[in-house]
Formats: C-alpha cells, sequence, structure tokens
C-alpha cells in the first residue's frame, strides 16, 4: 500500500484480478471463457511474482505448455488446449509465455533450472517464428488486443488496431531471439548463441528498415503501442533516438488529451 488511493486502488483490482482467475490454470476470466490464454498469462506474470510468489504455480503451467509444443514448434493460443489454437492468434506475441514466464520466473526467483528444462522447447519455438518470417518481419499474431475503437462492437473494429500487427510481432521475434542469446551464453552453448545474435541483428535491421522513420522519430502505425513496442524492446540505436522516441510517445499521449489510447500489448510497453 501507499499514500495514493489511485495507486492502492489499482493494485486492489490487480490482486483480485488474479484471484478470480486462479482455478488449476490461470484463466482470462472467470465468468465468460475461462481459458488459459497464454498472452494473458504471460503480460501479467511480473505482477503474479510480484503480489503471490507463484513460482510454483507458474512452473506447473510452464509445464502445460511444453506439453502442448507440436513436433514443429508452435504452441497454442490457450494452454491447456482442447485441440484448436494452434493455428490461429498464437503468433509470436501470445506464444511470448513459452520464453517470458520461464526467463521472469529466472529473473524474481533465481531460478536457473526453469531455463534449463526450457531451452530446447523455447528454442523450437523461436525456430518455429523464423519458418514463418517474410524477409525477418512477422505477421500471424493476435496484435494490441482490445484497444479503443470507434463504431459498434463487431470483428472488424475489435481487430482494426492503430498498431499494425508486425509491429508488435517483429519485436516480440526480435526479443525471442536475444532471450536465446542470452540462454545460450548462460548455459555456454557458444553455438546457439553465435546463431542467434545473427538472426537478431537481422530483424533488429529489417524493423528499423520497414517500420522506422527516423527523421521524424516515428515508427510505423503513429500511436501510443507502436512507438513504445520501439522503445520497449530496445529497438533504438543510441540515446539520441531513444529520446527522440520518448518525446514522440509523449507527443501522442498528450494529443489523446492524456488518455490511453493502447491495447494489451500496449498497457505493458507504455505504462513502462
Amino acid at each position: 500500500s501507499c499514500s495514493d488511493d489511485f495507486l492502492n486502488r489499482l493494485q486492489h483490482l490487480c490482486r483480485w484480478s488474479t484471484l478470480a482467475n486462479i482455478h488449476s490454470i490461470p484463466t482470462d476470466d472467470p465468468h465468460r471463457e475461462k481459458n488459459g490464454w497464454t498472452g494473458d498469462t504471460m503480460l501479467s506474470s511480473e505482477q503474479m511474482l510480484t503480489n503471490f510468489g507463484m513460482r510454483a504455480f507458474l512452473t506447473k503451467w510452464s509445464r502445460d505448455m511444453r506439453t502442448s509444443q507440436r513436433p514443429a514448434g508452435q504452441i497454442p493460443c490457450v494452454v491447456p488446449s482442447t485441440g484448436w489454437g494452434y493455428y490461429g492468434l498464437m503468433g509470436p506475441d501470445w506464444s511470448a509465455a513459452l520464453l517470458m514466464i520461464p526467463w521472469n520466473i529466472y529473473l524474481y526467483n533465481g531460478d536457473i533450472d526453469i531455463l534449463k528444462i526450457n531451452y530446447e522447447a523455447i528454442k523450437k519455438n523461436c525456430d518455429f517464428m523464423e519458418s514463418m518470417t517474410d524477409d525477418y518481419t512477422l505477421r500471424y499474431g493476435t496484435g494490441d488486443w482490445c484497444a479503443p475503437f470507434e463504431g459498434p462492437a463487431i470483428g472488424v473494429n475489435m481487430g482494426s488496431y492503430k498498431c499494425p500487427v508486425q509491429v508488435t510481432d517483429t519485436g516480440f521475434f526480435y526479443n525471442a531471439a536475444m532471450t536465446m542469446v542470452k540462454l545460450a551464453n548462460i548455459f555456454g552453448n557458444e553455438e546457439d548463441a553465435a546463431y542467434y545474435t545473427e538472426l537478431a541483428s537481422e530483424i533488429r535491421a529489417a524493423f528499423r528498415e520497414k517500420f522506422y522513420d527516423k527523421a521524424n522519430s516515428l515508427v510505423k502505425g503513429d500511436c501510443q503501442t507502436a512507438t513504445a513496442t520501439m522503445l520497449f524492446f530496445g529497438l533504438y540505436d543510441d540515446d539520441e533516438e531513444k529520446k527522440g522516441l520518448l518525446n514522440k510517445l509523449i507527443e501522442q499521449i498528450a494529443a489523446k488529451d492524456n488518455h490511453v489510447d493502447f491495447g494489451v500489448l500496449g498497457c505493458k510497453f507504455v505504462m513502462h
């Protein structure tokens, strides 16, 4: 708790949302779908580890993700799956749960075994992403889900995000490659470290060439989520670029009268 009632209320909502959604698996909501959506849990895993020390629970669900993995490397967008979710909504954004949850458990608990256990599964999933690339960029993820939009709540509007899916997808792809570099270095796998370092370099170059207008500090989509994606994943080259992107983000927030204008991915990126 703290002296700010607003922050206390946010913390209360985070805690109760988590408690309401723990039913042997981490669900997306307790009243409607009741599915273990990978992206939802990945984006909230740091809060879960901070508020509840959920190392054991998330380690168990991490095993569920490995169990659900197909030979080609993909995991479904809901874990466990009744058979669906392998060929839609399971892009690099939602499947980041496979690598980010073990990584967060490692960061918050110093648990190196969780990385060792998941190394091959994470590597296989990263290789699957590479197999889906078009010149080192991706476009098969869910995207900035549930950002504000105008008009009736029908499929066309729910998916018409301001931030292009390929921007967030490629950001997550870069993060996957960089995470593999970290894991390879931890375990002394020089061959993997070299391979994924080169892959990350190619992804970074493609992102910057296709999505970044350096002269105007503009990321494709010209919105809060797009700018914050580049900042969050460290796709800028130096402090000058970082400052330009941050100033652009502040401009974009001010242009919306300081209102949020992002979905679930932007919530993570912009707030950081």
